[in-house]
């Protein structure tokens, strides 16, 4: 079994998950709740204004999620970059 430093060990893998080593899925999500974000984009903010903006008011980002699933071991770093366009 490969493991790597930080993350969920992966196995061989087999013919049921294409060799990846790996079962199942797992969700990394982000949400924009926020009534300033609301104003900002009525108002038409640029979308770096509007970022900026949801990650004061406590938003965690698609990465930030998947980077805590992987201190937990949930899954390993690789499908974090993967899924969050990193």
């Amino acid at each position: 079994m490969n493991t790597c430093a930080v993350g969920a060990p992966r196995g061989p893998g087999c013919n049921h998950c294409p060799h990846h080593g790996s079962q199942g899925r797992l969700g990394v999500h982000e949400l924009l709740v926020a009534a300033a974000a609301r104003h900002l984009i009525r108002h038409r903010a640029s979308a770096a204004e509007i970022l900026q903006t949801a990650l004061a008011g406590g938003m965690h980002t698609l990465r930030k999620d998947g980077i805590e699933k992987v201190l937990q071991a949930l899954t390993d770093l690789s499908e974090v970059m993967a899924a969050s366009n990193g």
